[in-house]
Parts: structure tokens; sequence; C-alpha cells
């Protein structure tokens, strides 16, 4: 159980960062801090799981017999969901619980309530220990992001003489991440990289030059 839950926690944080990734390149497009939008995202997977969760519990104890093919929806039922599995008594005991390992009463079984409180009890550790992970690579990456300079765009000011530097900066001068996309060629731009998040220069002009016959503005 224990492999199983490093080998999940692995995958949280690859998904979480992959979602970090999109999130930052779509900052301008996102109302909430790409870290708190891709830890919103692994936070519905996870409470999303439920079912698989209950199952894997089931599976990692017991061996469910698959010999019966299916008859009627009962049985499609039993198959998917095995619900007539009851908990095993070394669920309870030590390392899965905290009572002392009894070789002699492991496979003594439990009564169907106990079981589905059983079930549920280790589901819910299990949901907790990966949001408690998930909780702990977003902090990291907070304090990763907030170390980061922020871009600015330094408008030209040797074109505009009716203007000041400090008047042209006040209304313009904004992060990179701010920036609009009103233009044609830059709400093109901003497709491609939806499309695609980790396209680079060189696809994004040859796309551009695929759709030549277009205008942009």
């Amino acid at each position: 159980m224990d492999q199983h839950k490093l080998t999940i926690i692995a995958l949280i944080r690859s998904l979480f960062e992959e979602a970090l990734e999109i999130g930052i390149a779509q900052m301008s497009m996102l109302k909430l801090h790409p870290v708190r939008w891709a830890t919103s995202h692994l936070q519905l997977l996870i409470d999303g799981e439920k079912r698989s969760v209950e199952l894997w519990i089931k599976r990692v104890c017991d061996i469910q017999d698959n010999s019966k093919v299916p008859q009627d929806e009962g049985d499609f039922d039993e198959a998917l969901f095995w619900r007539t599995w009851r908990a095993p008594r070394l669920i309870r005991m030590d390392p899965a619980g905290n009572a002392p390992y009894d070789a002699g009463t492991v496979w003594e079984r439990e009564d169907e309530s106990t079981s589905l409180r059983l079930l549920e009890a280790h589901r819910k550790m299990f949901v907790l220990s990966c949001r408690a992970d998930l909780d702990n690579v977003a902090g990291n990456a907070q304090v990763q992001l907030a170390k980061r300079p922020i871009k600015e765009v330094t408008p030209s000011t040797d074109k505009l003489p009716s203007a000041s530097a400090s008047q042209v900066t006040s209304a313009t001068h904004k992060p990179a991440a701010a920036l609009d996309y009103r233009s044609e060629l830059k709400r093109a731009v901003l497709l491609i990289l939806v499309i695609n998040p980790s396209a680079t220069d060189r696809d994004i002009c040859r796309r551009l030059d695929s759709c030549s016959h277009c205008s942009y503005g």
C-alpha cells in the first residue's frame, strides 16, 4: 500500500507541474494565480477518485473472483464495484491499522457495516495524504514563482512627442503577463498557445505561415 501511495504522489506532482506550466503560459486568461489554478484542478482530480480508491483498497486486501461471466445488471455491478467484499481483520492490524498483528485472525471477516466504515476510513486517510502532499508541492511552487522577477514591457517614447515619458509609462507600462490580445495577430498567437502550450517560436511562425491567406491587424 505504501509503495502504491508513493507512486500516486509522484503522479500528482507530475500532473501539478504540467498544470502549472499551462497556467503560467496562459496567465493573462486566468482569474486565479497559476499556482491556485493548478492546485484547484488537482484537488478536483483527487476528490473525484473516491470509487477508484475504495476498489483499489479492496484489491490490495483480496483477489476478486472474475471467473464468472456477468449475466445481468447485478452481476455487472458486482464485477465493477465488488459490493459483497468484506474487510479482513488484517486491515485493522499493523501496519495498515493500529491493532497488533495477529496471524491467527488476519483472514477473519468483518460484517457489512464495519467493512464499509473501515473502507471509508482508509479511503479518507489516503485522500488526505494525497492532498497534503499537493499542498506541499503548491507551497514550494508559490515560493519559487515569488522569487522570479516580473518582466515588464517598456514602451518607446521617442516617437510620441505629445506625451511625456511618465504619462506613457503610467498608462501602458505593465507586466508581460497582463498584456491583452486585441489585435488579430496577437489573438492568433494566443489561440496557437492554447492549442499547444509548449509551442516554440518556430512552431508559431510555421502555423501563421500556413494561414498566410488570413489578414492580421
